[in-house]
């Protein structure tokens, strides 16, 4: 282009020395840029300072202190110091007859400035020294001049102008009127550091040859040879550094005789090394200018790294008629490129890598015309790895053959078959930039090689391409794992919550049988993924001594998504695990076993997708959890499903079923269902948290549930049967939840809460009044238990604490209660005792008033009445206690007894006990006696039992009457005389004083020993008979005859009435 104005200017400068004579100094020159602007294309002289035509040893010479073109694309070119040499020769050579002479003009200008219109500085013409004020004067008008008829011709408009030829511009070169053109300092700030200088040189038939050189790269050079013949014009463009070749572009123009319209065959031949290439771009990058950086840093600094050469031929037609790409068509393009490798900018993965490329057959784009725009083939083969290096001479990470080919419909086809092995990537991942990525997470140990093939169809290249949203189709992709791919995780131990701890050292390990499958119809589009079975495996190593490693077995089964981008897919997880361990918790789980189908689908928040769980089926052979152990517990869900973002996860289900058989603490144990129904359950970002080392997730939740039939037993062998329904509340570390439970006859109502953080708690029971009979008794509820509640009601509550049990209160009511102890019973039981926490042990807060009508072991006793105390040494103390027995009465002031075994005395008093109601009792028919017992009996209780040791017996006065048939059998009587006598005594026998001792061990067989004085009809009416008895009686087995001796079923119907 500055050639062509260079001409220009010339030819203007010729005419104005033709009109002005050739006068020694022009000051009226306003008309010159409008003369100048009528011959250029997208360009004008705004600005001609200076202009001086002088004369010396017979030539002409032309003078122009400074010129300015501003173009239409924005740019301002600014020439000063212009001096044209020889302007007579340079008049010859135009108006010459024939051009075969080589011109003798020279053009030289000391500077050169091309740069953005908004950038470039108003600067006005430096004055020469000496110049006087009228002289500036002057100039000043001539600009303004300037300014004036340029104006004017902008309001007049540019006249149309024929299109430029490549006929006319080769005519234009062959006939140029310049021998040379200097430009000693070419300035392009916006685009190159430092300086450039330019030498061009014209011989006969405008022949041209060419250097620029910069001030920023030694030794850089770039030659420029046109030869503008008329039919076969040729061209070459090199540019070396230090005499080696860094791009080169040959090629010529062929003229086609005969078309319409006139058309040129074009060929050329580029070659690019990018070694010497990258030497330049270091020399050009000290300094960029600032305007350019941003545009051209990473660029620049990428071809710095480049390696290996690249060709490019192309041939094609192009029409005389330069109308830009209208005018070119039925182009063929070859590329070939040898070990081009090229770095990766590092904003891509982060860490510097570089492809390597190489053609294994030329790739091939033949258009048929560029606008429109118009493909007919696209064809060739490459392959290309990615180093580890940006100087492409490190390990490869990835290799792949890329093959075009074109369809049948005249789609470009595109197949890629690669592999990657994955410990070539390890030292990537050691990269300070991957690891900043990362954020304390390490991978380690990475093995496998992945086999991979992906084909498409690129869009039809035309022009709808550029007009239109245009897609890949046809997309296909295999994936293939290897049976040896895995890597060791290791998360980041200031990160890592305890729960996790196990598992800050991972193995994973992935497989699949069959390759994943990616489909699309079209890209942008639904992406489409498949597989019949993929695995992953992981296991903690290096665990403790004693401890094996814990192993997690996962596989997807018929993974299907119909658009992986939305997040629609749907798979079967079977997921197994052995020895998985929960530190923070104390929990470990042992063959621990999930299965569900799982469809994942887009959400209705962007940020968010949904997960649907169906036939969700959890099972732990054994879990512990501290002192807590469960034996095959198993979670159910026909349906759950949860919404997820990274912020936030929200999971519900309408019901999950937990079962466990059994769930045992501390000797008890517990097993049944229970029915989560309503289940909510959020887990969000902690916003609350002012430390940003605690600040983790928050849980919250809601649930109501129900448990139709839990089955408890008790350490000492008791087993409840419950039901109970209720509702849970989660709010983060704080639990709470309210319930209604059943047991036979019983129902509870409670209320509690638990605080996870300290692990502090509180349940509230609450029974309300209940009526109980034989055919709803407590053992309904309650089997085991030594004792039934066969009547009247009972109520109460209970409040406990934990882990503060002293804080723990409880209270009972019987009214009118009917207890039933084996065949033993006791009828009309009132109390109401209240009891709280001491220690570790329950006790009364004060005695608490017992009555009841009447409990019968054997022999009733009736109209009791007492103080019940129970202390937090495990004493129960009896105080007062009286009752009425054999129509006398047993009273004690303190009866005492220890829950824990240890030893306690008491002392009970029999006051009038009647021998005829004793005997009425016992219903012998060979024994009757009457008269009324007074006794005193010390007790001793311990863990073995009740014993009595040296209790007394006295009869009262007068005494009484006994008679005792049958005492002994008639072998014993016939060998011991004596013995007849007392029997014949016995048998009517009038006694004035009994009295004797009580003994009563561990065998429970009764002692008496007695000494009677009286005296019997049957020897001595008158005179005194001592008779001394020894009395042995095993009192359980008395108890246990009278028992069977009644029908129990209707003595308590009789009590109860």
């Amino acid at each position: 282009m500055l050639v062509r104005y260079f001409a220009v200017l010339t030819l203007a400068i010729l005419i104005i020395g033709a009109v002005t004579g050739m006068a020694a100094w022009v000051t009226r020159h306003t008309w010159l840029p409008w003369l100048i602007n009528q011959q250029f294309d997208n360009a004008r002289v705004t600005s001609i300072e200076q202009l001086q035509i002088s004369r010396g040893y017979g030539d002409w010479h032309a003078h122009i202190q400074r010129l300015v073109i501003q173009t239409d694309h924005g740019q301002q070119i600014r020439l000063d110091n212009l001096q044209i040499r020889q302007l007579n020769e340079l008049f010859a050579h135009v108006f010459a007859a024939s051009r075969d002479s080589v011109p003798k003009a020279e053009i030289s200008i000391d500077q050169v400035t091309v740069e953005k219109a908004g950038h470039a500085s108003a600067q006005s013409a430096p004055g020469k020294p000496g110049q006087d004020d009228e002289s500036k004067a002057t100039t000043k008008r001539e600009s303004d001049a300037d300014r004036s008829q340029s104006s004017g011709v902008e309001q007049t408009g540019d006249k149309e102008r024929e299109a430029l030829k490549i006929s006319h511009l080769l005519q234009q070169l062959q006939t140029l009127p310049v021998r040379n053109v200097e430009i000693r300092t070419l300035q392009l700030p916006d685009y190159l550091p430092g300086y450039s200088t330019a030498q061009f040189s014209f011989g006969s038939q405008g022949a041209i040859e060419g250097d620029i050189r910069n001030s920023h790269c030694d030794g850089c050079l770039l030659s420029l040879d046109i030869d503008p013949d008329k039919n076969h014009p040729q061209f070459q463009l090199e540019l070396t550094r230090k005499q080696d070749v860094i791009a080169s572009v040959t090629g010529n123009l062929q003229n086609i005789p005969q078309s319409a319209p006139a058309t040129w065959g074009i060929s050329t031949n580029t070659k690019l090394s990018a070694e010497p290439l990258s030497a330049l771009i270091a020399d050009l990058m000290k300094p960029l200018p600032p305007s350019s950086i941003e545009n051209w840093q990473n660029w620049l600094t990428l071809l710095a790294d480049s390696r290996g050469s690249a060709t490019v031929n192309l041939r094609g037609k192009i029409e005389d008629d330069i109308r830009g790409l209208q005018g070119i068509d039925s182009l063929h393009n070859e590329i070939q490129l040898n070990n081009l490798t090229v770095p990766l900018p590092k904003i891509l993965v982060g860490t510097p890598l570089s492809i390597k490329t190489n053609t294994k057959s030329p790739i091939k784009l033949a258009l048929d015309s560029l606008n429109p725009l118009s493909a007919r083939e696209v064809s060739g083969e490459l392959t290309i790895g990615v180093q580890s290096q940006p100087q492409g001479n490190g390990v490869y990470l990835l290799n792949a053959e890329i093959q075009l080919t074109e369809s049948t419909d005249g789609l470009p086809q595109v197949a890629v078959d690669g592999n990657l092995d994955l410990a070539n990537w390890q030292e990537v991942l050691e990269h300070p930039g991957i690891k900043n990525y990362l954020s304390g997470y390490e991978i380690e140990d990475l093995s496998g090689t992945q086999e991979f093939s992906v084909s498409f169809a690129l869009p039809k290249l035309d022009t709808k391409i550029i007009e239109t949203k245009q897609h890949i189709r046809d997309f296909s992709a295999q994936w293939k794992f290897s049976d040896n791919t895995g890597f060791l995780l290791k998360l980041p131990k200031s990160k890592t919550p305890a729960t996790l701890q196990e598992w800050r050292k991972t193995q994973i390990t992935v497989s699949g049988d069959q390759s994943i499958s990616f489909s699309a119809a079209q890209i942008p589009g639904s992406l489409q993924a498949s597989t019949p079975l993929f695995k992953v495996f992981f296991e903690t190593p290096d665990q403790p001594e004693g401890e094996a490693n814990t192993k997690i077995t996962t596989r997807l089964l018929e993974l299907n998504c119909t658009d992986v981008m939305a997040k629609a897919c749907v798979f079967q997880l079977d997921m197994h695990a052995s020895n998985l361990s929960l530190p923070e918790e104390n929990t470990r789980l042992d063959n621990f076993t999930l299965e569900t189908k799982i469809e994942v689908r887009d959400s209705t928040d962007p940020a968010s997708f949904a997960i649907d769980l169906s036939d969700l089926n959890m099972s732990v052979d054994k879990s512990t959890s501290g002192e807590i152990s469960t034996d095959n517990s198993e979670l159910f869900s026909s349906r759950a499903s949860c919404e997820i973002n990274p912020a936030k996860m929200h999971c519900e289900s309408p019901q999950i079923a937990v079962s466990f058989a059994p769930m045992a603490l501390a000797g008890h144990s517990i097993e049944g269902i229970v029915f989560l129904e309503d289940l909510h359950l959020t887990r969000s970002e902690d916003k609350t948290s002012q430390n940003v080392e605690e600040s983790g997730w928050v849980t919250t939740g809601l649930s109501n549930y129900r448990a139709d039939q839990l089955t408890i037993k008790t350490a000492n062998a008791l087993t409840i049967q419950l039901a109970s329904r209720g509702k849970v509340d989660f709010n983060d570390k704080q639990l709470s939840g309210v319930s209604t439970i059943t047991s036979g006859p019983l129902q509870f109502d409670s209320k509690w809460q638990h605080d996870r953080n300290n692990q502090e708690g509180r349940l509230e029971l609450a029974l309300a009044p209940t009526e109980f009979s034989r055919s709803n008794s407590l053992a309904l509820g309650i089997d085991g238990l030594p004792a039934n509640l066969v009547g009247g009601k009972l109520e109460g509550s209970a409040k406990l604490h934990w882990p503060d049990s002293q804080q723990d209160t409880a209270q009972g009511s019987l009214s009118d209660a009917v207890v039933q102890y084996n065949n033993s019973y006791a009828v009309g039981i009132n109390s109401t005792i209240y009891l709280e926490r001491e220690g570790e042990s329950w006790a009364t807060t004060a005695p608490a008033r017992v009555s009841a009508d009447t409990i019968d072991a054997g022999v009733a006793l009736k109209n009791l009445h007492f103080g019940l105390t129970i202390n937090a040494s495990g004493d129960v103390v009896l105080t007062d206690f009286s009752s009425e027995l054999l129509e006398g009465a047993l009273t004690s002031d303190t009866v005492k007894w220890n829950i824990g075994g240890e030893k306690r005395q008491s002392t009970f008093q029999f006051t009038g006990i009647s021998l005829r109601a004793l005997t009425n009792e016992l219903e012998s028919t060979n024994f009757s006696a009457s008269g009324l017992m007074d006794a005193r009996i010390p007790i001793t209780t311990d863990a073995e039992g009740v014993t009595v040791a040296d209790g007394s017996l006295q009869s009262r006065p007068p005494g009484g009457r006994m008679r005792y048939y049958g005492a002994f059998s008639p072998q014993m009587l016939s060998s011991n005389p004596q013995l007849k006598l007392v029997a014949g005594a016995l048998e009517d026998y009038t006694y004035r004083d009994i009295h004797g001792t009580i003994q009563y061990p561990l065998s429970g067989d009764l002692q008496l020993n007695l000494k009677l004085t009286g005296n019997s009809q049957a020897i001595d009416a008158k005179r005194d008979l001592i008779i001394n008895l020894n009395l042995e009686n095993n009192v359980p087995s008395m108890l246990r005859s009278l028992q069977a001796s009644r029908d129990l079923t209707d003595v308590l119907e009789k009590q109860a009435q």
